[in-house]
């Protein structure tokens, strides 16, 4: 029978299957048998003139023949060869969090051990987007700005430079702390503070100022503020307080080192 030579492998960005297809031959053909080799074996027998293998693990390179099979005479193609797309990483997540850096890792694609791969690692603000590349399930991100929100997204590259889906997260890195902070007046009953603003700071910072008892390290108060400065009342006479004074990014969870003040009544 005559040799197929116009075999046509697709992977359609699947992470297992492989679409084949060829053109019919000259000749009498009664059947082909399509053979796929790598980390998956398959065989396969039809009469059609294309056939998708399932089954195979991803971010491997596969090889397929078609042999034409007419009664006892047959005759085997070239090979071809293509890559199934990876696995994207496992969950993502964000280790530690600093004013000017990120650390973050995964866990390693699914059926991907031992498989040659890495990782982009794309990072971003308003002002602009950066990708680096690890070839471990961590990194640190460095030289970021303080108090700012950035959507990390990591693909896994597999053989061929084939990406996988992305996986994807948001998080703000720290606000500097606040600097300067006193106290502008003290009553038997309250403590007025003020502080001066942090490097790098945003418009949409906010401060939460905590009054602690000093004597037993109780939290009293919880204040959040949008200015600088900020009057805790309803204190008891000739107490000693502790204020803690946070700086807080627009997401009002992530916060500053505290910048402390002690002062009494």
């Amino acid at each position: 029978p005559g040799q197929v030579s116009s075999i046509s492998l697709n992977n359609y960005k699947s992470v297992d299957s492989l679409g084949v297809s060829w053109i019919k031959p000259s000749g009498n053909v009664t059947n082909y048998t399509v053979s796929l080799t790598g980390a998956v074996t398959n065989t396969t027998q039809t009469t059609a003139t294309q056939v998708t293998i399932t089954g195979l693990l991803p971010g491997r390179e596969y090889t397929v023949t078609v042999q034409t099979n007419s009664g006892t005479c047959s005759q085997i193609s070239a090979p071809v060869t293509q890559a199934t797309y990876p696995t994207p990483p496992r969950n993502l997540t964000i280790n530690l969090i600093g004013t000017n850096s990120l650390t973050l890792s995964w866990m390693e694609p699914v059926d991907m051990t031992g498989v040659d791969k890495s990782y982009n690692i794309s990072y971003g603000n308003s002002s602009g987007t950066w990708t680096v590349t690890s070839n471990t399930t961590s990194i640190s991100l460095q030289d970021l700005t303080s108090g700012t929100n950035y959507t990390i997204t990591v693909v896994t590259v597999g053989v061929r430079g084939y990406p996988s889906s992305a996986v994807s997260t948001s998080v703000y890195t720290r606000p500097m702390s606040v600097k300067s902070l006193l106290s502008t007046n003290v009553t038997s009953s309250s403590v007025s503070l003020t502080w001066s603003k942090p490097d790098e700071n945003k418009t949409s910072y906010s401060y939460r100022v905590q009054t602690n008892v000093s004597s037993s390290a109780i939290m009293l108060y919880n204040t959040t503020v949008t200015s600088e400065s900020a009057t805790i009342m309803t204190l008891t006479p000739g107490e000693t307080y502790t204020f803690l004074v946070y700086t807080r990014a627009a997401d009002t969870i992530t916060e500053s080192d505290p910048v402390s003040y002690t002062t009494c009544t």
